[in-house]
């Protein structure tokens, strides 16, 4: 099978036939884990797929730019959260959180027809077809912010509200908060070609 690259086709006819198409993912059954403390700053966190719907709607908003591979791959969202609630604290939540929302993303939907799973961030915004698609989308990063002679660790976090600003940790050592974000997955798809139907069931 031929591989089609964005280099190889005309921007007209790349994107339409998958951009807002809907995608039914389903959660595998009889999974727990259990997010350390060591890991989310805050305490151990339990988790269960019996917690979570048995299934999850995503939407394409548009694919990954030429990856490593030489393939395009549909980049989907999913409409709801897998987690309500995932809490995060000071220092070792800023250096791990994102990963740990990353890893519980794909350890609650990995599947064999997924490319990879990982959790919404704010650097989707740089690698989708269509600017600004994520405006209604709950999306996290984490910054540093020098002020003074103190470093200030925080978590951002972008939704309808617009962007939040979460304080983690401080240098001076007066301050050591936590905070609580939902876990939403994105989903990028496993295709060869810009016709994903062949492999994955779109409705």
């Amino acid at each position: 099978m031929s591989i089609i690259t964005l280099g190889m086709l005309k921007s007209s006819y790349v994107y339409e036939e998958i951009i807002d198409r809907m995608v039914l993912i389903p959660i595998p059954t009889n999974r727990e884990y259990t997010s350390p403390k060591e890991k989310n700053g805050y305490k151990d966190q339990v988790f269960s797929n019996n917690d979570m719907p048995s299934s999850i709607l995503a939407k394409c908003m548009g694919v990954t730019k030429l990856s490593a591979d030489g393939k395009v791959h549909p980049v989907c969202y999913s409409e709801i959260n897998l987690i309500e609630e995932f809490f995060i604290s000071g220092l070792t939540g800023y250096e791990n959180g994102i990963s740990e929302l990353d890893f519980i993303c794909k350890f609650f939907t990995r599947q064999e027809k997924l490319y990879d799973v990982r959790s919404a961030n704010m650097k989707d915004t740089m690698v989708l077809y269509k600017n600004n698609a994520l405006k209604p989308y709950w999306l996290a990063s984490s910054s540093i912010d020098r002020l003074g002679f103190d470093i200030k660790f925080n978590f951002k976090v972008k939704g309808t509200g617009g962007v939040r600003i979460q304080h983690l940790y401080s240098t001076d050592g007066e301050k050591e908060e936590y905070g609580a974000w939902a876990v939403r997955p994105v989903f990028i798809l496993d295709t060869e070609v810009l016709f994903p139907e062949r492999k994955i069931n779109w409705i």
